[in-house]
């Protein structure tokens, strides 16, 4: 029978319970990807001969059934030419032939059957090979991704202090930035209002209070 005698173990088969339990379920697909592309290369080497025994039982029954439909044709014939003797011959043949026709017909139906089960392992096979395909992709980005956080979480010690010192060197570098920031957003002003004065003819350095009361005295006789 060949792949056909695992043919209710492969229809059962449940690749959605492959990664239950496994440590790795990545190599678990693998594992059977390469289980299940053993079978799916039998079942296609097999394929072929199953196909051509379809072929042949279809063939000897309906050769059959035509025999047996031309022998009563001859028979009616010969009943009507008034030979009876023919007749009986022809009968005795049709009987011979229509006995196997049982046979042929459970042939048939067997070979009818492991033609259409071969198909539907192929198309079971090739269908749960794509979907694990599918899920291989999907789980080895995730799967790397757990290991490395796995790794994270389970750095102490030395390598952890080393990851704390790293996150310290980074805050300050940002605290630096920022207060450089800052600074150069003070002398930027500084610069625009001595730019101001100078425009003015007032040297920023040099004002007094006196001065600015010099200059109040004077602006208020004006206005006087």
């Amino acid at each position: 029978m060949g792949i056909l005698s695992r043919f209710k173990t492969i229809m059962a088969s449940n690749i959605n319970a492959l990664s239950s339990g496994n440590d790795d379920p990545v190599n678990a697909i693998n594992d059977h990807m390469r289980s299940l592309n053993v079978d799916l290369n039998q079942v296609r080497a097999e394929t072929s001969t199953v196909q051509m025994e379809e072929r042949r039982a279809r063939r000897a029954l309906e050769e059959c059934e035509a025999e047996v439909k031309k022998l009563q044709q001859y028979a009616v014939k010969s009943v009507e030419a008034g030979n009876d003797d023919d007749a009986l011959k022809f009968l005795g043949r049709k009987a011979e032939q229509a006995r196997k026709l049982p046979e042929l017909k459970q042939a048939f139906e067997t070979a009818s059957a492991n033609a259409a089960n071969i198909k539907r392992m192929n198309d079971k096979l090739v269908s749960d090979m794509e979907r694990l395909e599918s899920l291989r992709s999907e789980l080895q980005g995730k799967w790397n991704a757990a290991k490395a956080q796995g790794k994270i979480n389970k750095l102490d010690g030395a390598e952890g202090s080393l990851l704390h010192e790293a996150q310290e060197r980074i805050n300050q570098a940002a605290d630096e930035a920022q207060a450089l920031a800052e600074l150069r957003g003070i002398d930027q002003k500084k610069d625009e209002l001595d730019e101001k004065f100078a425009r003015l003819g007032l040297d920023a350095g040099a004002s007094s209070a006196e001065d600015e009361l010099a200059r109040l005295k004077k602006s208020l006789d004006k206005n006087n």
